[in-house]
């Protein structure tokens, strides 16, 4: 999934698609962790990711 990096007041943020947030059971206020990988990639649950593909099909 591609994300493009938006203003969001004085910070910089990106949105989580409504069909992600139901999928993983989020709401707003949860936390969730983004890990970045040392090459700069943000690195993905894969299973997440294939179970992702197959709901936006």
């Amino acid at each position: 999934m591609v994300r493009r990096i938006i203003k969001i007041g004085n910070s910089d943020g990106i949105t989580i698609p409504v069909r992600m947030m139901r999928v993983m059971k989020l709401k707003v206020g949860d936390q969730i962790e983004v890990v970045i990988s040392e090459t700069g990639g943000i690195a993905k649950n894969i299973e997440l990711a294939q179970d992702l593909h197959k709901l936006i099909r």
